[in-house]
């Protein structure tokens, strides 16, 4: 299953990303059939070269993803047909890793 992280589009602007970069290499060490791309953002907290490093693509392919993921809704004009998009929502600066677990 590929998922991919998108980059956050509604105003104001928000850095919050689901998944850091360390996240996204743990699960795709644990899940051989797991893939993940993230979208590039300006914005993000952490920047595309953390992700890349980590060996996570980084690209405009989100219409490749099987389901997208994402801190806030999407403004409906950015919505891409026919894929499930989840959003997390969280209050504090904890990790949300240990919320999807």
């Amino acid at each position: 299953m590929k998922f991919g992280l998108i980059r956050e589009r509604k105003n104001p602007p928000d850095r919050r990303v689901v998944l850091s970069p360390e996240a996204c290499r743990e699960l795709l060490d644990q899940f051989e059939d797991l893939e993940i791309i993230v979208e590039p953002s300006p914005i993000r907290v952490f920047t595309d070269a953390e992700y890349e490093a980590q060996g996570i693509p980084v690209r405009d392919a989100m219409d490749e993803c099987d389901v997208l993921l994402g801190v806030k809704e999407v403004p409906i004009d950015a919505l891409i047909p026919n894929k499930k998009y989840f959003f997390f929502r969280t209050r504090s600066k904890s990790s949300l890793i240990t919320a999807i677990y």
